[in-house]
């Protein structure tokens, strides 16, 4: 496997830290123009690999994805920021944050708000392709009651981990070879992967 982060020997480096200008994905997002997303008001894309599709994805705070669903399933890892996913599908929603990882099955109706400035790693287990199943208002509408919609919030157990593990993750899911089967410690419900991340 390909090294993913290189200590740098940089004397201001403190030990243990990580030098985001040495990672891959970071040096993708770092050097590369994300394309702005036409048909989602705040959203940037570029992909980076074509088969199994592959992209970056920001979204800036504010931003809402209406409810869609695709053909394919997708695995994503939040690298920057934080969003709420709401699985219409499956009555469920998810607060990610660095370093969650969420699959969400093909055909899954869900939206999606995002509270800050976020990016993250998507990999689709097909091409890409988008299927509205709302207009943007009825989102923003649907959003704004949230507090009375029925959802059970379902919550990651996650621990601390270092970018290093997650970026290293992303790269994983990026490779054919993972195919969804990640280790023992990957827990697998019908809407969510929740991984737990070790230092």
């Amino acid at each position: 496997m390909p090294v993913i982060v290189t200590n740098l020997s940089d004397p201001k480096q403190e030990e243990g830290s990580i030098n985001a200008s040495a990672c891959a994905l970071c040096c993708l997002v770092k050097n590369r123009k994300l394309d702005p997303i036409e048909i989602i008001p705040g959203g940037a894309m570029k992909i980076v690999r074509e088969s199994p599709k592959s992209a970056i994805v920001s979204f800036k705070a504010g931003s809402v994805e209406p409810a869609h669903h695709h053909t394919f399933g997708h695995d994503l890892v939040v690298l920057k920021g934080s969003k709420r996913v709401w699985n219409l599908s499956k009555k469920a929603k998810y607060d990610l944050v660095v370093g969650d990882y969420l699959f969400t099955l093909a055909g899954d109706v869900h939206r999606v708000k995002y509270f800050e400035d976020t990016e993250f790693f998507i990999k689709w287990e097909g091409k890409w392709d988008i299927f509205f199943d709302e207009e943007m208002e009825v989102a923003k509408s649907e959003i704004s009651k949230e507090a009375d919609d029925g959802f059970e919030l379902i919550f990651n157990k996650r621990i601390s981990a270092s970018m290093a593990s997650v970026l290293a993750l992303a790269e994983k899911l990026w490779a054919k070879e993972t195919n969804h089967h990640m280790s023992p410690q990957t827990i697998w419900t019908p809407s969510i992967c929740t991984l737990r991340l070790e230092e």
